[in-house]
């Protein structure tokens, strides 16, 4: 059986070249707990293996789409996390409509990396930006 933790868990910056890639002792435990406490008959399972990975997400958890005031010509889509593959080609066709023309809706022109330097951060129903 797979387990794991999604949200609420705590952020810490990492080096992507040097991270610890085996779930710690103290998180082992609390899943196990956590595990028994929902299934009863889990009470005394062992950990078999372990990994632990990197995952980055944006700071208001909503991909960065289009282009960037300070970089010209430059257009990018990035920072879907988990769920970028399945998003990528609805955001792809609307991504090169406005590459090519240089029409884009309003909903999505918010998607652009520039929305941190004008505060103009989502807040959603799931992720670290709930609220």
């Amino acid at each position: 059986m797979l387990i794991g933790q999604g949200f609420p868990k705590s952020y810490v910056d990492v080096d992507p070249y040097n991270y610890r890639e085996t779930a710690e002792d103290s998180f082992a435990a609390l899943i196990a707990e956590r595990a028994e406490r929902r299934c009863p008959p889990f009470a005394g399972m062992s950990l078999v293996a372990a990994y632990a990975a990197i995952y980055d997400v944006t700071p208001d958890w909503y991909p960065f789409v289009g282009p960037r005031n300070d970089v010209g010509g430059y257009f990018d889509f990035n920072g879907g996390s988990g769920h970028g593959f399945k998003i990528a080609p609805a955001i792809g066709a609307e991504l090169a409509e406005w590459v090519l023309t240089g029409r884009v809706r309003d909903d999505f022109a918010g998607l652009s990396h520039d929305r941190i330097a004008t505060g103009r951060l989502f807040a959603g129903a799931y992720g670290g930006n709930r609220g």
